[in-house]
């Protein structure tokens, strides 16, 4: 029986955004051939950032770019060359990839800070790699399943009861930008790793909060439902999601990826 196909959609959007929000991100996916046979590895990451002082790199694309060469070279490399025996704490090197994109921001401060949510999948499970507001969500016929916890002030205080969701979207609390754990902000950074199999029956989506809100206020839950019934792919998902966010008049950059298994 054939391996199913990692699949995947990717779109972004930066025409309505604030001038000191950015959104970087990257979906790529490397096959390698070895005894073991054909293998692929996919990385997808979003990262989401107030703009620094320097207007040539911002601290997104900086992150996206670090994840990107240390899950290559500590990774990706080392798979290939010994496919069928090659033993990796996958969540291990996604983590410190993470600690170096951090140690890099701090090292160059006028770049900014960033959130930034990556998802390695090798074969049927995706490790995913968390900090900050962008997010990660399992798409199932049940809904949309969350499976990180954004870094943010306001779902601190409704985790704790000091605050419903109603009042913050009522700007009855002000939790405007306040995000409590952030790429390049401290040294001792604390990385959430979660894992999700995939299946024919569910995806992932990765996402800045352009598209999720704080808690899916603009582009509803419904709406991801109704477009993953009439999408004809993942590409498709991806274009209608960013849409509805600008349709919605989101005032930050939106960035979503859709990955999946095909038969």
């Amino acid at each position: 029986m054939d391996k199913p196909q990692l699949v995947y959609g990717i779109a972004t959007d930066h025409a309505h955004t604030r001038e000191a929000t950015q959104d970087a991100s990257t979906a790529v996916i490397m096959t390698g051939v070895s005894d073991a046979g054909i293998q692929d590895v996919g990385l997808f990451i979003v990262a989401d950032g107030m703009a620094g002082q320097n207007d040539r790199e911002s601290a997104p694309a900086i992150a996206v770019q670090t994840v990107m060469q240390e899950v290559v070279s500590q990774l990706y490399e080392p798979l290939m060359l010994n496919m069928g025996n090659y033993d990796v704490a996958v969540r291990t090197i996604l983590a410190n990839a993470f600690l170096t994109a951090n140690q890099r921001l701090i090292d160059n401060p006028s770049y900014g800070t960033t959130a930034m949510t990556a998802a390695l999948v090798n074969g049927n499970i995706a490790y995913i790699a968390h900090v900050g507001d962008t997010s990660a969500h399992a798409i199932t016929p049940k809904g949309v399943e969350p499976l990180t916890t954004m870094h943010h002030l306001a779902h601190k205080l409704v985790e704790k009861g000091e605050a419903t969701w109603d009042q913050i979207n009522q700007n009855q609390v002000d939790v405007t930008n306040v995000l409590y754990r952030t790429i390049g902000k401290n040294e001792a950074l604390e990385v959430d790793v979660v894992t999700l199999q995939l299946d024919a029956n569910n995806q992932l989506l990765l996402c800045t909060d352009g598209l999720s809100g704080w808690n899916w206020e603009h582009v509803t839950k419904n709406d991801v439902n109704s477009v993953m019934i009439s999408a004809y792919d993942l590409q498709f998902a991806c274009n209608r999601l960013v849409s509805l966010a600008q349709e919605r008049e989101s005032i930050d950059a939106v960035t979503a990826i859709m990955v999946g298994l095909q038969p």
